[in-house]
């Protein structure tokens, strides 16, 4: 089961459960004679990440169809959030759609349910959209930036968002800082036994 803070009991078991529906969907649709093909469902990845690491993008999905049954709980990754994020943007579009085609008033209004629940959950299930605004926490790291003042976020939390040049330099940025036992952009210090402990 993933969490979600922001959602009382109820609401999360509900959407985990219309988190396994729809990707369930989308993986038999996706399902070829080589295996699962991504392509069409580019944009709900970061461009970067699409380019630089397909093959981990190519595993999110899948994971969040486990994640959702599994048993265990979940918190999310800024790259699951993301996805799902965009994911269901999808799924709202292509409920506007059947919604809009139906034939009947009773299809038609079982596709506005669903419309709305996924509207609901799009609007309320995630606490805050960091993961759409990466480029401005690391833009804000290179420049030495504390970003836990700025922004109550640790840089390190959206690497897999991040070009992999821009990734590297803020993680050597972190290695030089670490070695002078100065605070990371994250407002961490790198230098504290037990953050190191915890690694």
């Amino acid at each position: 089961m993933i969490l979600f803070p922001s959602l009382d009991p109820d609401e999360v078991k509900e959407f985990n459960e219309l988190i396994a529906r729809e990707i369930q969907a989308d993986l038999t649709d996706a399902e070829g004679p080589t295996g699962y093909d991504f392509t069409p469902w580019a944009h709900r990845f970061p461009e970067w990440t699409w380019l630089q690491r397909r093959e981990r993008c190519d595993t999110v999905l899948p994971e969040l169809a486990l994640m959702v049954a599994d048993g265990y709980e979940h918190d999310l990754s800024a790259l699951h959030e993301f996805t799902l994020f965009r994911s269901l943007q999808d799924w709202r579009e292509v409920a506007e759609d059947r919604a809009s085609d139906a034939v009947t008033e009773q299809v038609q209004q079982e596709h506005n349910d669903h419309l709305e629940l996924l509207e609901y959950f799009l609007s309320e299930a995630f606490e805050d959209e960091d993961f759409l605004t990466v480029h401005v926490f690391a833009n804000a790291a290179l420049r030495g930036g504390d970003l836990n003042k700025e922004f109550g976020v640790a840089i390190e939390d959206f690497f897999e968002l991040m070009p992999a040049d821009i990734r590297q330099s803020i993680e050597q940025m972190l290695t030089a800082r670490a070695s002078r036992g100065t605070p990371s952009p994250g407002g961490q210090d790198s230098t504290d036994p037990e953050q190191q402990g915890s690694d």
